[in-house]
This record gives structure tokens, C-alpha cells and sequence, in this order.
């Protein structure tokens, strides 16, 4: 079995804002001491501004040291199973999926993606043809380009850039080399997040003549999000896809058997729940939804595109998360 790469998911993180306390100065000339009390009244003064600076550094010091970051960042871990009614197969067949993804995010506005996934099915139709059900790693970085705002009303945009890599004599990965570049903005409004994203990927050659050569895939997407709780979030999300057919070149002389000729559209919606289990643990459940499907049939099983959402059917899903 090839070398699985774990990795680690989670959406979001905000910086802490910290409260500090207010020293009130009031203005001394509007006290006017008489007589020989002067000086005693002086040496009070001199006697409480001196304690009052001492006291401004222990809390500038106490603030300075409480804010300074620990660790390396923040890691989020989450493993899952995601079972898909595939459309368009000769009988009603069931794919299942464990994914496990990760997202490490460091306190120096750079975090990284990682992303696996196994695929099992004990549908007739899977099991006769030969080879490994490893699924594709995914390797991304992204670069918190734009932060604004507080923990309230957060405005964000992250640039991504990622490779997707390649599986050999595998039945549901593919045999390409992708490279994926995006954007990603959100914005936060109070308990309710509102996010958008785009996503491009060039595809590679596959390896394998059993698998078809794509063009190059555009996929944009829509959240919004909402905090009822801090043990309780929905997420709406709706996403789509659009393959292009593969074109060559009149001088090019390797040219693939199977390749896409006509272009593929799909969207989906997709429903989640997010249960606070933990100070660091939660659980998720969802389902995702087609909404549109290629105009002439359905997205051919040898375009090996298992690992976009509701490209193959409709799914139910769950997930167990972890923060460290």
C-alpha cells in the first residue's frame, strides 16, 4: 500500500483580542494646596505617582508576556467517512470514502492543507476491476494576505497553492499531477460568517490509458455560517464545477485515448452540523446535495474526480475533529 499522508482541517482562526485596564490621570493644577501642607501633599503625589508607574509596568509586563503566542500555531485535526450514491452506474452503487485532512495554521499569516482519502465499495461493478482503492494526497499552503477588522466583524483573504499527487494502479485516484492555485475572502458579521472562493486546477497527464485526459477545472464556492453556540455551528454551502474537454495541439504526437470532448457542469449543495463534544473535540454531520448535472449524461467514472464534492451523487457524511 502506498505511503498515506496524514493530514489536518479546520476553517478558521481568529486572532485574541485582550483587554487591558485604564489609568485615569487626573489634570493636578486644579488642586491648590496652602500653607506648609504643601510639601506634604508633594510627597503623597511624588509617593503615588511612583507607585502608580510601578503598577503601569507590572501590568505592561504581565499584558506583554500574556500576549505573546505559544507554540508553533494552531493544529486541526479531523477524520471521517462519506458515503456516495453514485448516478449513472449500471446498478445502484455505493461508494464509501474515509477521508482524513488537517490544517495547521502559524502565527505568521501562513498555514498549510494536507488531505487523504481511501475508497472502499462492495458493488459489483468496483469489485471487478483490479488495483489499489488509495485515494490522492493533497498538499496546500495559503497566505493570510488580508486580515481586517476584529473578532466581531473580521474580514479576511487567503491565497492558496497546492499540488494534488498522483496514485499508480489505483481504481478510484488518479494518475495525474494536479496543481491547484485560489483565493478565499470571508467576512465575519457578528455569529454569522459569509465566505466565497475560486479555485483553479491544471490538470497533468494521466499515467494510466484506463483513465480519461481532462482540461483544466474551475470550481467556485459560497458559505455562510452560524454560531448559535459555542458547542453548536450550521454551515450552508453550495459549490460548482466546471471540467473542460481536453484539446491538443496539431503538432502534438502523444495523444491520449481517452480524452474529454465535451464539457462537464455540475453544482451541489451542502448542509452541515457542527456539536461541541470537548474543549477541543467536535463532531459533524452533513449531506451533500446535486443541484445541477452535466447536460449530456453523467461525469464519466474514468475521469477519477472522486475528490470534488457530489461529482458522483449525492452523499451523507461525518467527521470527528480535533484542535490542538
Amino acid at each position: 500500500m502506498k505511503r498515506l499522508i496524514v493530514s489536518l482541517l479546520t476553517i478558521v482562526s481568529l486572532s485574541s483580542l485582550q483587554l487591558f485596564a485604564l489609568v485615569d490621570y487626573s489634570d493636578s493644577s486644579q488642586f491648590k494646596p496652602k500653607g506648609k501642607r504643601t510639601s506634604g501633599v508633594k510627597a503623597r503625589k511624588g509617593k503615588r505617582s511612583k507607585a502608580s508607574a510601578r503598577s503601569v509596568r507590572s501590568t505592561s509586563k504581565r499584558s506583554s508576556k500574556g500576549s505573546k503566542p505559544r507554540g508553533m500555531g494552531i493544529f486541526n485535526l479531523s477524520t471521517g467517512m462519506e458515503s456516495i450514491s453514485v448516478h449513472g452506474s449500471t446498478e445502484n452503487s455505493k461508494v464509501g470514502l474515509y477521508r482524513m485532512s488537517g490544517h495547521f495554521q502559524t502565527f505568521h499569516n501562513i498555514y498549510f492543507d494536507t488531505s487523504y482519502w481511501y475508497a472502499s465499495s462492495s458493488s459489483e461493478e468496483f469489485a471487478s476491476m483490479e488495483g489499489s482503492k488509495s485515494g490522492n494526497p493533497t498538499l496546500k499552503i495559503g497566505l493570510n494576505w488580508l486580515q481586517m477588522g476584529g473578532a466581531t466583524d473580521l474580514a479576511m483573504v487567503n491565497l492558496i497553492g497546492g499540488v494534488m499527487l498522483p496514485q499508480d494502479d489505483a481504481i478510484f485516484a488518479s494518475s495525474r499531477t494536479d496543481k491547484l492555485v485560489g483565493i478565499e475572502t470571508s467576512k465575519r458579521f457578528g455569529s454569522f460568517v459569509f465566505g466565497m472562493g475560486y479555485e483553479l486546477r491544471l490538470t497533468g497527464t494521466p499515467g494510466d490509458e484506463k483513465e480519461m485526459d481532462l482540461g483544466s477545472i474551475h470550481g467556485v464556492k459560497a458559505a455562510l455560517g452560524w454560531t448559535v453556540s459555542p458547542d453548536i455551528r450550521f454551515l450552508l454551502e453550495a459549490d460548482r464545477y466546471r471540467v473542460l474537454s481536453k484539446t491538443y495541439d496539431s503538432s502534438e504526437e502523444n495523444i491520449h485515448p481517452l480524452a474529454l470532448d465535451r464539457e462537464l457542469v455540475f453544482a451541489h449543495l451542502t448542509t452541515k452540523l457542527f456539536l461541541g463534544l470537548g474543549p477541543f473535540i467536535e463532531m459533524a454531520l452533513g449531506a451533500r446535495f446535486r443541484t445541477s448535472s452535466p447536460t449530456e449524461g453523467e461525469v464519466p467514472l474514468a475521469a477519477r474526480l472522486w475528490d470534488l464534492p457530489a461529482g458522483y451523487g449525492n452523499s451523507i457524511f461525518t467527521s470527528l475533529n480535533i484542535s490542538i
